[in-house]
Parts: C-alpha cells; sequence; structure tokens
C-alpha cells in the first residue's frame, strides 16, 4: 500500500487546508483598518466640533431674529432705552441676551458699547443685540445692530 504524503491529501480534500483566513491574513486586515480609523478619526472629531459650533451659531441667529420680531411689533418710541439683558433658550442650548435700544451708539465694537438714553424725542432708535454662551465669563456668539424709525 502506498503512503499517503501531504500533496496527496490535498488532492483528496482539496478544501481541507483552503478554508478560512490565516492568522497572517486577519492580522495585515486589522492592522490596515487601524491605520485607516488612525487617521480618520481627527476628521471625524473636527466634523462633530463644527457642527455642534454651527448649531449654537443658528440658535443665536434666530434668537436674535425673535428679539428683533418682538421689538418690531411695539411702537419705537414706546421701547424702553438702556441695556436689558435676559438669558433664553433656544433648542436645547441656553443664550444670555444683551439688548441696548439707544438714541445715540457709539462705540459698538467695546465691551460696553456707549448707549446715549437721552432724548426720547427722537424717531429712531440704534438697536444691538449681542447673544452670548455659556457661563461668566459668556463668549459672544453673534451681534447684530440696526436701526428702527418710526414714518411720519
Amino acid at each position: 500500500m502506498k503512503k499517503l504524503t501531504l500533496n496527496s491529501l490535498l488532492l483528496i480534500y482539496p478544501k481541507l487546508y483552503s478554508s478560512g483566513f490565516t492568522l497572517t491574513e486577519s492580522l495585515v486586515s486589522m492592522k490596515i483598518l487601524s491605520i485607516t480609523l488612525t487617521v480618520m478619526f481627527p476628521a471625524f472629531m473636527t466634523f462633530g466640533m463644527e457642527n455642534s459650533n454651527k448649531r449654537i451659531m443658528s440658535g443665536a441667529i434666530a434668537l436674535s431674529n425673535n428679539v428683533l420680531d418682538n421689538l418690531r411689533r411695539s411702537r419705537i418710541t414706546t421701547v424702553a432705552l438702556g441695556n436689558t439683558v435676559t438669558t433664553q433658550t433656544y433648542s436645547g442650548y441656553s443664550y444670555r441676551v444683551n439688548q441696548y435700544v439707544c438714541v445715540d451708539l457709539s462705540n459698538v465694537n467695546a465691551t460696553t458699547p456707549t448707549c446715549t438714553t437721552t432724548g426720547n424725542a427722537s424717531p429712531s432708535r440704534d438697536i444691538l443685540i449681542r447673544i452670548e454662551k455659556g457661563s461668566s465669563p459668556y463668549e459672544q456668539v453673534y451681534q447684530v445692530e440696526t436701526v428702527f424709525s418710526s414714518l411720519r
């Protein structure tokens, strides 16, 4: 009787040694996957941070639009002059709204703008809305400046 060798066994049972992945193939594929994920992870984190910042910014813009719409609904000469600070929540975020209504507004980019509140007879009002996020110290997210006037 003829002795069976490894080559003759492979001819008789070809699937015996060829099914599945070898350890080397598995390790190489895991290494490729880990390198790919390592390169892509910072991009995913950056994308998540940018998405969060854009949601905060769009909430601040929508909140400033709501504040300005509320001011537009009232008579401009009856709106209280000076600085009003409120805290409002919009789309899950808490914002601090600084509303400056002035007869003459100057030095807008300063931390505290110069706001003239005398002269109620003027038919126009300078309005500055600053939206801030966080807790003390607050971080300014959005600022809008406009002039409201009444028609004669």
